[in-house]
């Protein structure tokens, strides 16, 4: 997406109060405002698509798909108005259910009527509000953020008036809340989280291996791929932008040759590359297998790696003797035991 190619033309806000028995009508927007400054500012946060989840609606005739399809400037207040309507009724049945652990924030639902490169395309975003200071009064107020402002969001590509070619759903949490996926806009995810795993880290680990392993850069194979499993193997949720920020941002490499930035542009390119979401959940037992590495130390010795190494480069160290011979250093109090027999008594 281009910024050049993205022209906002109308957009609808409505105040989401669980308290109230209905959403109300959308606020008005006064002309001397600033809120067409805030949508563009909104606007900017969709160019940058670093965590998404693809999805479809789970059925042609869901409330949500059926507001949105057929949308003109002509009936696009009324067509807002059923999807704010709609998330309004499972904000209040989402807060009942999950009352005794956690409490919805209070919000604002906007949702523009746009054209992204010549494509009809909708948004809905909800935006949580943020406690500031009115200063004319002195008094605790909530309002729209502009830093961090997109909470929740869905974008909707149009082939035409009626078909629905792309689905993008994105959320500042690492996990995307279900009610809002699944609950209030009724969508089926395009691909499950175990595929989602396994297409992620077979590329990632395909690519260091081409840039590194491969050009004889192992040690920064190595440490790097053990970031990579002890990530996968951590975390319950995949952000593509966390993860990359985690993993590579502050690596720095044992081969001063290597470009750290030019091997964080080539990953950030594997998503469109090899078509996984940049937000899913992990599904660890899909890499169990896949994180397992052997390097062979001799014709019958071998170094079996199964997972994640804490503090790897302080773990394994290579080493040359005082007569020139190479070997690994490995800090383990569960080998000594097994070896130590074979230490010489001190005399």
């Amino acid at each position: 997406m281009s910024e050049d190619d993205t022209t906002a033309t109308l957009s609808v806000l409505h105040h989401l109060n669980l308290t109230a028995d209905s959403v109300g009508s959308p606020i008005p927007i006064e002309s001397d405002s600033d809120f067409e400054s805030y949508i563009a500012k909104l606007m900017e946060d969709f160019y940058d698509p670093r965590r998404f989840k693809s999805y479809h609606f789970a059925s042609e005739t869901t409330e949500v798909a059926t507001a949105l399809k057929g949308v003109t400037a002509a009936n696009w207040s009324q067509r807002a108005q059923i999807v704010a309507e709609r998330l309004h009724r499972v904000e209040i049945a989402t807060q009942k259910s999950v009352s005794q652990l956690v409490e919805l924030r209070s919000g604002s639902l906007v949702q523009i009527y746009t054209q992204i490169n010549g494509q009809q395309a909708i948004i809905i975003t909800k935006v949580d509000h943020s406690e500031f200071l009115d200063e004319s009064e002195l008094k605790s107020r909530l309002g729209l953020p502009f830093r961090q402002r997109i909470q929740k969001s869905m974008v909707a590509l149009f082939e035409d008036e009626t078909t629905i070619a792309e689905i993008r759903v994105s959320d500042t949490n690492a996990k995307i809340s279900v009610y809002w996926w699944k609950d209030f806009l009724e969508l089926e995810e395009l691909k499950t989280s175990e595929k989602n795993t396994q297409t992620s880290f077979a590329a990632i680990d395909k690519t260091l291996r081409a840039q590194l392993h491969k050009k004889n850069k192992k040690s920064d194979f190595w440490a790097l791929r053990n970031a990579v499993i002890g990530y996968f193997q951590t975390q319950q949720s995949f952000a593509f932008d966390m993860f990359v920020d985690t993993v590579f941002s502050q690596y720095q490499p044992d081969d001063p040759s290597i470009d750290v930035q030019k091997l964080i542009k080539d990953i950030k390119q594997l998503p469109d590359r090899h078509k996984f979401d940049t937000q899913f959940t992990i599904a660890h037992h899909e890499i169990k297998a896949k994180i397992k590495d052997t390097i062979k130390l001799s014709s019958n010795l071998e170094l079996k790696i199964t997972g994640d190494i804490p503090d790897m480069k302080n773990v394994i160290l290579a080493k040359r003797s005082a007569d020139g011979r190479k070997y690994i250093q490995i800090f383990s109090e569960r080998g000594y035991d097994e070896f130590a027999k074979m230490e010489s008594e001190p005399s």
